[in-house]
């Protein structure tokens, strides 16, 4: 029984890790869109745009990883598709919310 238990835990792990390294890619392309961003004053209304063209592969590559993992957990690919969709697209949105707030932040401190 404790055989099984620890072969299923590191089967899970395994599985777990392969969503891993796309995830952290896209994060940190995330971040150093934001840092470049922010150095070349990319406009807030423009960032969305600036985020996509920077960081896009990474997305699509956490979105493949997304629906494959599953898949292999059952999950009909509409579903599978629609929810790796969502997340890459949260991950854009939350960006340029951080972004946004952040310039204005910048531009009220640049007032006073």
């Amino acid at each position: 029984m404790i055989i099984l238990t620890m072969a299923s835990a590191m089967y899970l792990a395994g599985l777990q890790a392969s969503i891993t390294a796309p995830r952290v890619a896209f994060t940190n392309c995330l971040k150093k869109a934001e840092a470049s961003a922010k150095a070349e004053k990319v406009a807030p209304e423009a960032y969305v745009g600036y985020l996509r063209a920077a960081c896009g592969p990474q997305g699509e590559r956490l979105k493949n990883a997304l629906v494959a993992f599953d898949l292999k957990h059952g999950v009909a690919r509409g579903r599978a598709v629609g929810d790796a969709s969502a997340d890459v697209s949260d991950g854009f949105s939350s960006s340029a919310q951080s972004y946004k707030w952040a310039a204005s932040a910048d531009a009220k401190a640049e007032a006073n």
